[in-house]
């Protein structure tokens, strides 16, 4: 199972490389593409004595078909610990308190004919849209502090729809020819999320309880995830450049 990524830990270092083609911002994407195509042909048949020219397309269909289950795969492992926070409303109700419980996944689907990879300046970008994820049920409580004092708890289910992923992929090749991956960034946006509580006794509290709980569990989830979807390519990195490559 996959533990909670550190945000600090060292991406795999690229010692003495270079772009796979040209650096520079603003190059036509023709330009940029037959780069790609010169240099990968030359990396193919030079070191693996592939006399066939590199076919780009066929190329970026392989890192659709070869990083998306990776990322499905890892993330449906991805476990977070719980947290906390608090609002404050002032009035009757004042200071309110709650938790949410060790947080897991139920459902990851990343709709293949959703996903979009175009080769950019250094590298390629992936982009994934509507993303749906359903998390396992997970725990909440919440304490009220003013008088009168209520605290209750129970279980919470949560769905995501809308979702979005954005990473890119470095390729860089080293003096001998060999290539590399490198994640340079990796973004999940949350566009819908839905969270159904165990009802409160004060209906009011309920709502306020709802929203807050809905922007904090959507901060979380979307830092995480960002995370999470980088490790799972750098943990697997070479596994994935020997299949594509």
């Amino acid at each position: 199972m996959c533990s909670t990524p550190n945000p600090h830990a060292p991406i795999i270092p690229v010692m003495n490389q270079q772009p796979i083609f040209a650096s520079g911002n603003g190059m036509p994407d023709g330009i940029v593409s037959g780069g790609m195509n010169n240099m990968m042909s030359n990396i193919m048949g030079g070191s693996a004595g592939v006399s066939e020219p590199f076919d780009l397309n066929n190329f970026l269909s392989e890192i659709k078909t070869i990083v998306i289950p990776t990322l499905e795969e890892k993330l449906l492992e991805a476990k977070m610990e719980g947290t906390e926070g608090k609002i404050d409303q002032g009035g009757k109700i004042g200071e309110v308190s709650f938790k949410l419980g060790e947080i897991s996944m139920k459902v990851v689907k990343i709709p293949r004919d959703d996903v979009q990879i175009k080769v950019i300046v250094g590298g390629v970008e992936l982009v994934s849209t509507n993303i749906e994820i359903a998390l396992n049920p997970f725990a909440w409580s919440y304490e009220k502090h003013a008088f009168p004092k209520i605290s209750s708890g129970g279980e919470a289910t949560c769905q995501i729809s809308g979702g979005s992923l954005r990473m890119r992929l470095n390729i860089t090749v080293d003096p001998n020819g060999t290539p590399s991956l490198e994640v340079t960034k990796s973004e999940v946006i949350i566009e819908k999320l839905d969270i159904t509580l165990s009802k409160t006794k004060l209906k009011l509290l309920y709502k306020l309880l709802l929203s807050a709980l809905k922007s904090t569990l959507k901060g979380m989830l979307e830092q995480q995830l960002s995370q999470f979807a980088q490790q799972a390519v750098e943990d697997n990195i070479q596994g994935l450049i020997k299949e594509l490559l």
